[in-house]
C-alpha cells in the first residue's frame, strides 16, 4: 500500500501520546516535565492498577489541554499507542509524539523532535539512546542491537536504535502502514513497513536515565516478549524474502539513516 503524501495544506499539529501502565511513582513527575514541550497530552492508562487513576485524576483537573484514555484491562503497549494515535487523530493533531512514563525518556527532548518532524512531516522520526552509557544495561543493549540488525536484514536500513519509545509518528503513515505486532513489538515493525512503502525514517539522539536495578519499571517480560519478538521477525523476513521474490530489480537502500547531533538540554531535571 502506498503511503498518501502529506498534504502541505494540512496544518503541522502535533500532540503527546504517553502510554502508561502502573507507573504511578514516575507518572506526574513525567507529566509535569511535558509542560515545557507546551502541546496538549494524551495520556493512555492501559488498565493500570495502582495508584496511576488517582493520580491522572488530579492531573488532568490543572489544564485543558490534558486529556486521559483508559482501557479496561492491560491490553499492551502497541494496543495503547493506537488507542493514543486514533484519539489524537479524531481531535484533529497531525502527528503523534511517543514518550515511556516510566522516567527513563527525557520529556526536555521533545521539542527538538518536534522541531525535525516540522522540517520533514512525512517522516518517521526515532529517538536514539546513547547505547555506549557506562549505565545502559547490558541485556538491553545486546537486544537492541539484534533488533537493528534484523532490522536492516528486513528493510535494508540502518537505524540507530529500533526500540526507543521516543518518536515522532505521522498520523497518515500510522494509518496507511498495517502492523499485526502487538506489545513491544509495533515499534520495531513500523519502521520494516515504513521503509517498505519508501517512508523516510530518520533519528535524533536523545537522553536516557537508567535507574539502579531496585528503582527500575519495566513490564518487558524476557522470555514471553523474546518469543514475541521472534515470531514478529520470522514473519517480516518472510514478507522480505516475498517482496525480494517478486521485484528482484528492486535493491534495499543500504545507506545509514541521517543522525541529528545532539543538542544540550536545558532545564533538564536531575
Amino acid at each position: 500500500m502506498a503511503i498518501p503524501a502529506i498534504n502541505p495544506s494540512v496544518p503541522f499539529r502535533p500532540a503527546v501520546v504517553a502510554p502508561t501502565y502502573n507507573n504511578a511513582p514516575m507518572l506526574m513527575s513525567v507529566l509535569n516535565r511535558l509542560e515545557s514541550a507546551g502541546l496538549p497530552v494524551f495520556v493512555i492508562d492501559d488498565g493500570s492498577t495502582d495508584e496511576t487513576p488517582l493520580i491522572l485524576g488530579q492531573w488532568r483537573q490543572a489544564r485543558h489541554n490534558r486529556h486521559i484514555r483508559t482501557h479496561p484491562r492491560n491490553l499492551g503497549k502497541a494496543a495503547a499507542l493506537r488507542s493514543g494515535f486514533e484519539v489524537v487523530r479524531l481531535s484533529g493533531f497531525s502527528h503523534a509524539i511517543s514518550i515511556d512514563t516510566d522516567g527513563q525518556l527525557a520529556p526536555e527532548d521533545v521539542p527538538r523532535l518536534v522541531a525535525v518532524a516540522a522540517e520533514n512531516p512525512a517522516a518517521l522520526v526515532l529517538g536514539a539512546r546513547d547505547e555506549l552509557a557506562a549505565e545502559y544495561p547490558t541485556r538491553s543493549r545486546v537486544g537492541r542491537r539484534v533488533s537493528n540488525l534484523l532490522v536492516r536484514w528486513e528493510c535494508g536500513k540502518r537505524v540507530a536504535d529500533s526500540q526507543c519509545g521516543l518518536r515522532v509518528y505521522p498520523l497518515n503513515l500510522v494509518e496507511a502502514v498495517q502492523c499485526r505486532a502487538g506489545h513491544f513489538g509495533f515499534e520495531t515493525e513500523i519502521i520494516v513497513r515504513c521503509a517498505w512503502e519508501g517512508a523516510m525514517v530518520t533519528s535524533l539522539p536523545v537522553s536516557c536515565r537508567y535507574f539502579p536495578i531496585g528503582q527500575r519499571i519495566s513490564h518487558f517480560r524476557p522470555w514471553r516478549d523474546s518469543f514475541r519478538a521472534v515470531a514478529m521477525h520470522a514473519r517480516l523476513i518472510a514478507d522480505a524474502m516475498a517482496r525480494r521474490w517478486r521485484r528482484p530489480q528492486r535493491q534495499p537502500d543500504d545507506a545509514p539513516v541521517p543522525m541529528r547531533p545532539l543538542l544540550p538540554l536545558s532545564g533538564a531535571a536531575e
